[in-house]
């Protein structure tokens, strides 16, 4: 963040219990909301990623929903 600043590229940042209430973690312990993530991955896409991967997947999709900006879809085929 700090090298987005110097450059001024705009970046933006989510509190950890923004993005994992945005994805629906529960649990209260820290093994507890690692391993509810994971779940939810494996439901979401058929895979087990490691705890790290499935929070990095749930940053993504936080910021997928919620703060990227809103793509119009154009049916080009049907116009």
């Amino acid at each position: 963040m700090l090298t987005c600043l110097e450059e001024h590229i705009p970046c933006k940042a989510a509190h950890i219990s923004t993005w994992r209430a945005h994805c629906g973690v529960k649990g209260k312990t820290r093994p507890d909301v690692k391993r509810s993530m994971q779940l939810i991955v494996k439901k979401w896409f058929g895979i087990m990623p490691t705890d790290d991967e499935a929070d990095s997947i749930g940053i993504g999709m936080y910021f997928a929903d919620v703060m990227a900006p809103k793509v119009e879809v154009i049916d080009w085929e049907n116009g």
